[in-house]
């Protein structure tokens, strides 16, 4: 990608290991945060041009490095026919600097991701990421800054009709 800089360089790369099927994969490498409906969505599934300003700003650094297990559920087959997972879950624990960068800090960050489908067409989700984010780079003592988010989330989609919100909340702790 050249998006941010003009010139190319990684955004996501990781190794998944899926030996263990669709309940649990296990991700190392660099990749999205697991925060957020609209941050997981790809760029060709979103509704808007562009991401949200409050999605931008709350799940920086939005890429990270790190270790993360994903899963989902089995399809539920109604009158024989599949149709959706129940739940999809993960869980990331990462290292808080964000993309291309190099571990700088002693704090680590730990994300996860809830999304329940109790009906075909219904999906509400929730989301939370915590961390300390000490910097070691700098003489002032920040072993006490933290960052929390949480989000809630809900999609109804039924044929051509498509109800979506999202509610992010962020609080930064210290300096």
């Amino acid at each position: 990608s050249g998006f941010f800089t003009g010139n190319p360089f990684l955004c996501d790369a990781f190794i998944t290991y899926t030996r263990l099927g669709h309940w649990a994969k296990i991700s190392m490498g660099s990749f999205k945060s697991p925060i957020s409906q609209e941050l997981n969505t790809a760029c060709n599934g979103l509704y808007t041009i562009n991401r949200s300003k409050v999605v931008d700003e709350l799940t920086n650094p939005n890429r990270d490095l790190g270790i993360m297990v994903l899963g989902k559920s089995d399809s539920l087959t109604i009158f024989g026919k599949k149709t959706f997972n129940l739940f999809k879950y993960s869980v990331a624990f990462t290292n808080g600097t964000g993309l291309n960068a190099l571990d700088k800090n002693n704090g680590k960050m730990l994300s996860g991701r809830l999304v329940v489908s109790p009906f075909s067409f219904l999906s509400i989700g929730g989301s939370y990421q915590n961390g300390v984010t000490k910097d070691k780079s700098q003489n002032a003592d920040h072993s006490q800054d933290t960052k929390t988010r949480y989000g809630f989330d809900a999609e109804i989609k039924y044929k051509n009709f498509v109800v979506q919100g999202e509610y992010l909340f962020g609080k930064d702790k210290g300096t």
